[in-house]
């Protein structure tokens, strides 16, 4: 079933799209499971982030070598790196090019953010906030900060080890999820192309 799991999903994109030019109906009527889906990866996204990186820093740490600036840097440049190269094949494919979206009418206002601002938001004051809104770069600083803090106590050793099981845990929750990946693109893709029309198939093709 693994092997096969991405040529599964791959062909319920086909009948996902049929689904949602001539069986609306049966499109809209399991629309949940792409919500369900989707609101799964959200949740588990900042636990297994979290969950991941701290055994990693806690044992950079107890090595004293330099994996830890390296891989700092490395998220860094590659986060860069990334940016770089989404923004130029944005701009080459204009995915949205021929697209238009619906009118909607908006009462409120824009407030323009400094600096300062910006980067107090980054450091949440509370610890359940960065993940129930997955705020991923504060998830990750308090990996770090926790993954370099746990070397320096006494149980911490006991303590990564708790770390490394839910880490087993939230990776196998997250296996079972993925089987949910082909029923989900049939919905979503369906719920899509009933709403937009044909339109959807042909964007960025213009």
């Amino acid at each position: 079933m693994k092997k096969n799991l991405s040529l599964i999903t791959l062909l319920c994109l086909i009948p996902g799209i049929c689904a949602g030019l001539w069986a609306k109906p049966l499109v809209y009527a399991v629309s949940f499971i792409g919500t369900i889906y989707i609101n799964l990866l959200k949740f588990l996204i900042g636990p297994v982030v979290f969950t991941s990186i701290v055994p990693t820093v806690y044992a950079s740490t107890q090595r004293k070598d330099n994996t830890l600036l390296r891989a700092v840097l490395t998220y860094i440049v590659m986060f860069l790196a990334s940016f770089f190269l989404m923004s130029v094949l944005v701009k080459l494919l204009n995915p949205s090019g021929g697209f238009v979206f619906p009118a909607t009418e908006w009462d409120g206002s824009t407030q323009s953010l400094s600096l300062q601002e910006i980067i107090i938001n980054l450091f949440p004051a509370n610890p359940v906030t960065i993940f129930a809104e997955t705020k991923l770069f504060a998830i990750i600083l308090l990996a770090y900060m926790s993954g370099i803090s746990a070397a320096q106590i006494k149980n911490g050793k006991k303590l990564i080890s708790g770390i490394v099981i839910l880490r087993d845990l939230f990776f196998r929750i997250l296996e079972y999820v993925m089987y949910l990946t082909p029923a989900a693109v049939f919905s979503l893709i369906g719920k899509t192309v009933a709403e937009y029309g044909t339109i959807i198939l042909g964007v960025g093709l213009k």
